[in-house]
C-alpha cells in the first residue's frame, strides 16, 4: 500500500503516560503559554505597519517601538472612551429601568 506510511500508528499503552504528562505541562505552563502565544500574535498584526515604516526609510526597531506605542495608546484612548461610557450608562440605569417598567406597566 503506498499510503501505509501516512496513517496514524496507534497509541501504546507507553504514550498514554506520555499523554498525561504533557496534558499535565501544559496546564502547569499555562500563563507563560498564554503570553507567548500573545506575543506571537501581537507581532503577526503589528507586522505591516512595521515593514511599512521599514519601506519608507525607518529603522526597523525605531519602527517596532512605534508601533508598539501606537497600539497601546490606542488601547488605552479605547479604555478610556468605553469605560467613560460604561460609567454614565452605569448612573443612568436607575432612570432607564423606571421608564422600561412604566412603559411595560402600560402594556
Amino acid at each position: 500500500m503506498p499510503n501505509a506510511k501516512l496513517l496514524p500508528r496507534r497509541l501504546s499503552a507507553g504514550s498514554l503516560p506520555c499523554l498525561i504528562a504533557v496534558i499535565g505541562l501544559v496546564y502547569l505552563l499555562k500563563l507563560v503559554l498564554m503570553t507567548a502565544l500573545f506575543s506571537i500574535l501581537l507581532a503577526f498584526v503589528l507586522e505591516p505597519l512595521v515593514a511599512r515604516l521599514s519601506r519608507i526609510g525607518i529603522p526597523r526597531a525605531a519602527g517596532a517601538l512605534f508601533a508598539v506605542v501606537l497600539m497601546v495608546g490606542l488601547a488605552g484612548g479605547l479604555t478610556y472612551f468605553f469605560y467613560s461610557r460604561a460609567v454614565d450608562f452605569a448612573t443612568q440605569l436607575p432612570e432607564y429601568s423606571g421608564k422600561t417598567r412604566s412603559e411595560l406597566a402600560d402594556v
